[in-house]
């Protein structure tokens, strides 16, 4: 098809669907999100797996401030905890 975009595949594909329910749902008051959460979530994975600062972020994943943000939140709500023993890490970030 013209115009489209092709994504490729990403590790992140094969867990997401058990991933996707342990994230916070969406408020239904307040500001939607300006940001996709799974590329928020795919942007905090390629820090984690790059070892690179956020700041150092590609320009296809929402802004580094968003996301370190979003990291944060998700820390101190324990998501990650909960994250990382689906998936069967040991440790959370």
């Amino acid at each position: 098809q013209a115009g489209s975009t092709t994504q490729a595949p990403t590790l992140i594909d094969g867990v997401w669907p058990r991933l996707e329910p342990l994230l916070p749902p969406r408020h239904r008051r307040g500001r939607p999100w300006a940001h996709d959460r799974r590329l928020v979530f795919e942007a905090i994975v390629y820090v984690m797996q790059n070892d690179c600062a956020w700041s150092a972020l590609p320009s296809r994943f929402p802004p580094w401030q968003t996301v370190y943000a979003q990291f944060v939140q998700w820390r101190r709500r324990g998501i990650w905890a909960r994250i990382w023993a689906e998936v069967g890490q040991p440790r959370a970030p």
